[in-house]
């Protein structure tokens, strides 16, 4: 048997027990290098350990007492001790368990051993010492990272379900104190399900569990935890190895990603998230509505070049450093869509920072608005239209002051031709072509402004040839307008709305042929529809039928399926606001009657309108003209246009009336409170500077309550009946005013006494 090297440290009392054995252990291997160090002294062993390092202590235990063998153990703690051998007499059995309790590896009787037997004994000491030093130090460090582990660890039998062993952290975690963890059992408790706690109860060694769960802790709160559950032997006795670990925050933080990614899926706001690199990397589902892109096709992709769009204010040199500085960029874009639509957006970006302070990402935020601004220029052409309206009250007004003059001289100078026997032919046409004027301002009126809409008796081909005379003013001369009314047909209607169909079909017709001119055909017939005539949204009977035709561009079919949607429009911005035809459809389908329209890309395009015919009785033979009412009362002619003033007069004192002519309301208003029984009739217009004719009628009725007031106006959407009746006036007529209706209302009012009538 041989060895490289062997230290021994030998204690004895002998002076030559050194030497016999080192003899025997060269003479067991003379190529090995032995040393022996002697001592005779216990506390000269503990200094020579202090000093240098031995594979063996052979100790001469005959003469060394029980208590004296405690020096070993007490300095192991500090300093590490080689294997022990005790070299013991024979027969003495209390020296040997002695030595024994003090860690001696093993016992030798003096006289009983040779060279072989000690190294034998030696080697063997030295083996097993450093397997029980490498046992220590392999429980050092797994008591070190039991104890030290940030994760709870707890050891449970697995028969009773009570920890066996725990570290501070799973107190830590789980909120209880080590004299608490050790009296409780893990099934009595809420941490773990009991489903799980069958199953860890079934493992076997080399299966592993693991599972999340949740628990309440000591203070009440509700904690999320990661366990992993194996089977572990120690000393010969099968646990359960439970690794508990803290995921609260790391649940909370996915929950929080999990809500906002739902919010960002479900939100109606358009989301891209672009890459420093300027390329999109994610666009939700709401912007792949409103871009009408799929995923695949924006992913990768610079969104100036996919959309086409532009900032509406600004550059994306401006967008670009506002967002690389760290602020925020708000404004609107213009963008197009997958189809070639147009749309906009208001969109905000922002970037977004990593942990160093350096940019990563771009978010946009984009809400399509087109609908907001269709709106928008809606609410400015009704604004417009408000003004416009405003503005031909005021005209008609003055406008149908002049037509009162003029239809006033035209009815004098009939009666001068009627009793001189002259003929009165052209002054019939003076006559007839001033109510012409005058229903044409009533027209412009009507269409202007707000009111209510009333159906009447209407012979659709004079409102059709009136409204195209107004066209011919205002289209070019590239459009020819080709009229064709065969009816004469009555249907019920508003005047307005067909004036407005008709004003609309005619203008998209325009549209249509703005760019090379063309042919602008206008029919009116009467058709008969059966069941034969497959139009199936029209019942059999008897209508008229309105065509309107064009030689434009043409109506491409998926446009054709959105003609009559509100707010759809293929016009550039500001050349409409889509609601045209759609309030066409609205209005003849109000009259129960249909549109269809016929067209090809390239072909032009005709819309035809029907509309139910209505049955009139024959007309009755005109009646000759009666003479006109006389009387001789006294009247207060109230008006600021003087020479409107001045011809009423003239008129009126003809026919027997004493006339007193007022053009300033205040004047008039002084005169009544001097002599208010003087006049038994005031007339009086309603637009005049400092009193208006309401308020002149309500301060003279508080004076004399009886007087009969008639009130005159151009234009009367200013007086409704309620105000009208507030004033206290017997009549009130609408401008111009001819002799004969002049003449006709005096006698009603002051004949009969009647109170408020419908304006003539």
């Amino acid at each position: 048997m041989q060895f490289h090297s062997l230290d021994i440290l030998l204690r004895t009392g002998t002076p030559t027990d050194a030497p016999i054995l080192h003899e025997m252990l060269r003479r067991e291997s003379p190529s090995s290098d032995v040393r022996i160090d002697s001592v005779q002294r216990l506390s000269e062993v503990i200094e020579a350990l202090t000093r240098s390092n031995y594979d063996c202590l052979l100790i001469d235990a005959g003469e060394i007492e029980e208590k004296d063998w405690k020096s070993f153990t007490d300095i192991s703690g500090c300093t590490p001790l080689p294997p022990i051998i005790a070299l013991l007499p024979p027969g003495d059995g209390q020296a040997e368990l002695a030595a024994v309790r003090c860690n001696a590896q093993d016992v030798l009787r003096k006289g009983r051993f040779d060279g072989a037997l000690l190294v034998r004994v030696i080697l063997h000491a030295m083996e097993k010492c450093g397997l029980q030093r490498a046992l220590r130090d392999s429980e050092e460090r797994w008591r070190l990272l039991f104890e030290q582990s940030p994760e709870a660890i707890v050891l449970v039998d697995p028969e009773t379900m009570a920890p066996v062993e725990f570290n501070d952290a799973a107190c830590g975690i789980l909120g209880y104190s080590r004299e608490e963890m050790a009296k409780m059992r893990m099934d009595e408790h809420e941490t773990i399900h009991p489903g799980e706690l069958l199953r860890m109860k079934d493992l076997t060694p080399g299966q592993r569990q693991a599972f999340e769960t949740f628990f309440r802790d000591r203070n009440g709160e509700i904690r999320d935890i990661a366990v992993v559950v194996q089977v572990a032997a120690l000393s010969g006795r099968r646990l359960l190895h439970i690794v508990f670990r803290d995921v609260t925050r790391k649940k909370s933080a996915e929950r929080g990603i999990k809500l906002l990614a739902t919010a960002v899926e479900q939100t109606v706001e358009g989301i891209l998230i672009i890459g420093k690199d300027g390329l999109i990397q994610y666009a939700n589902p709401s912007y792949r509505q409103i871009s009408g892109h799929d995923p695949g096709e924006l992913v990768g992709c610079v969104p100036s070049r996919v959309f086409e769009s532009k900032p509406q204010c600004g550059t994306y040199k401006d967008m670009q450093e506002t967002v690389c500085g760290g602020r925020v960029w708000r404004g609107r874009f213009q963008s197009r869509k997958k189809n070639g639509e147009t749309y906009d957006t208001e969109t905000t970006i922002s970037s977004v920072r990593g942990e160093d302070g350096e940019i990563t990402h771009y978010v946009a935020i984009e809400r399509d608005i087109s609908r907001e601004i269709d709106l928008e220029r809606q609410l400015r052409q009704a604004q417009k239209m408000e003004a416009i309206g405003v503005l031909a009250g005021g005209i008609a007004h003055d406008f149908n002051n002049i037509l009162g003059i003029i239809m006033g001289y035209t009815d004098m100078l009939a009666m001068v031709a009627s009793k001189n026997g002259m003929p009165a032919a052209e002054l019939k046409q003076i006559t007839k072509a001033t109510h012409r004027a005058k229903d044409l301002i009533r027209q412009i009126l009507s269409f202007s402004r707000k009111g209510e809409q009333k159906r009447m008796p209407l012979q659709l081909g004079i409102v059709v040839k009136e409204a195209l005379k107004m066209l011919r003013a205002s289209l070019p001369s590239t459009i020819e307008i080709i009229e064709n009314i065969e009816s004469e047909s009555v249907i019920s209607a508003d005047p307005t709305q067909v004036h407005q169909v008709l004003m609309n079909l005619c203008t998209n017709a325009f549209h249509a042929m703005r760019e090379r001119g063309g042919e602008l055909a206008v029919n009116l017939e009467d058709v008969e529809i059966d069941l034969d005539s497959h139009h199936p949204d029209l019942p059999p009977g008897s209508y008229v039928r309105l065509a309107v035709s064009d030689t434009g561009c043409g109506i491409s079919p998926e446009i054709m399926e959105r003609i009559f949607e509100p707010f759809f429009t293929t016009k550039k911005v500001g050349d409409g606001t889509g609601m045209g035809l759609s309030v066409v459809h609205g209005i003849v389908k109000s009259y129960r009657g249909a549109i269809i329209v016929r067209s090809a890309p390239g072909q032009g395009s005709i819309f035809n309108v029907f509309i139910p015919r209505v049955e009139t009785h024959a007309a009755a033979e005109q009646e000759k003209p009666k003479k006109l009412p006389r009387g001789a009362e006294r009247i207060l002619f109230v008006d600021d246009e003087e020479e409107l003033a001045r011809l009423s007069a003239r008129m009126l004192e003809p026919l027997g009336y004493k006339l007193d002519i007022r053009t300033n309301s205040v004047e008039a208003m002084e005169i009544f409170q001097r002599e208010p029984w003087r006049f038994d009739l005031v007339i009086t217009d309603q637009t005049m500077p400092h009193l208006t004719g309401a308020e002149l009628a309500k301060q003279m009725l508080d004076i004399r309550s009886d007087m009969p007031i008639i009130l005159c106006s151009g234009f009367s959407e200013a007086l409704t009946p309620e105000k009208i009746t507030a004033c206290g006036v017997r009549k009130f007529i609408l401008k111009p005013l001819s002799l004969s209706l002049l003449a006709r209302t005096i006698r009603e009012v002051l004949d009969n006494g009647g109170r408020i009538a419908p304006p003539l």
